[in-house]
């Protein structure tokens, strides 16, 4: 993982994926569904994690 976002608007737990690979898969697929809750995921939607990105940042 290099990039962990989450949808802004989630009120699930902080659940988070890569950021790259989701927009990988969906610009293939066109879905922009989030694939922790499947709901609508649109790119404007999302935000950076900032909790995981510190760790990801301090195991690089």
């Amino acid at each position: 993982m290099k990039s962990a976002c989450t949808r802004a608007d989630c009120v699930l737990p902080k659940v988070c994926f890569d950021l790259e690979s989701y927009l990988q898969l969906n610009c293939d697929r066109g879905t922009w569904r989030c694939p922790v809750c499947n709901k609508m995921a649109l790119l404007e939607g999302l935000e950076i994690d900032q909790y995981m990105w510190g760790i990801l940042a301090a195991i690089q």
